[in-house]
């Protein structure tokens, strides 16, 4: 398995993950509370799709131009760097969703 298709794997698997958070948080009910007690309670972690969306970003950001750039002496390291660059997102991702990886 060749490093772009372990990423593209990699990239999957974490989109199949917020679908799945996306879809437990909108199946749950909201639940009344006092005021004050919501008051006190810490504020919720940010909603997936800030996470899909960076997702989404980083992804058009490493793939950008990649076909204006083939025949450049330099793509090859361009996409290694771009694929490096994934990479660092996934984990930042699974860093903030709790699960360090």
């Amino acid at each position: 398995m060749d490093k772009f298709t372990a990423v593209m794997a990699s990239i999957q698997e974490a989109l199949a993950s917020l679908k799945q958070e996306i879809g437990s948080q909108q199946s749950r009910s909201p639940v009344a509370q006092d005021e004050t007690l919501h008051d006190s309670l810490p504020q919720p972690p940010p909603p997936p799709m800030r996470r899909c969306l960076r997702l989404t970003l980083c992804i058009a950001w490493a793939f950008r131009g990649c076909s204006a750039r083939s025949r450049s002496d330099h793509s090859h390291d361009d996409a290694h760097a771009r694929m490096d660059y994934l990479e660092q997102c996934m984990r930042q991702m699974r860093v903030s969703a709790g699960s360090v990886v």
